[in-house]
């Protein structure tokens, strides 16, 4: 993903070290955030259980947007399995 990023020249950035979007109360730390926008990307493996919980899908993606939405921000969220590299830049250029 920050490779397709770097080579596209897109605004956005890996969040590292870890850059915190929210309030006090309420908050998160996306994969990617856009440098100009309320803008963000979580990127899953739809296959992998994290930590020990059921594997991410459809449901906790919409789950993810509805949090980002409370917080100001757009989230695109991205299955690294299941989505081909070609298809993640243009997800990628549509969302920027």
């Amino acid at each position: 993903m920050q490779r397709i990023v770097h080579l596209l020249k897109l605004p956005f950035r890996m969040n590292e070290p870890k850059k915190r979007v929210g309030t006090n109360d309420f908050y998160r730390y996306p994969d990617f955030y856009h440098t100009g926008k309320r803008k963000v990307i979580e990127v899953y493996d739809s296959k992998f259980s994290y930590w020990g919980k059921e594997n991410r899908d459809e449901e906790w993606e919409a789950m993810k947007k509805k949090e980002y939405e409370k917080l100001g921000y757009e989230c695109l969220c991205i299955d690294a399995r299941t989505t081909g590299i070609r298809d993640i830049a243009i997800m990628l250029i549509e969302f920027s």
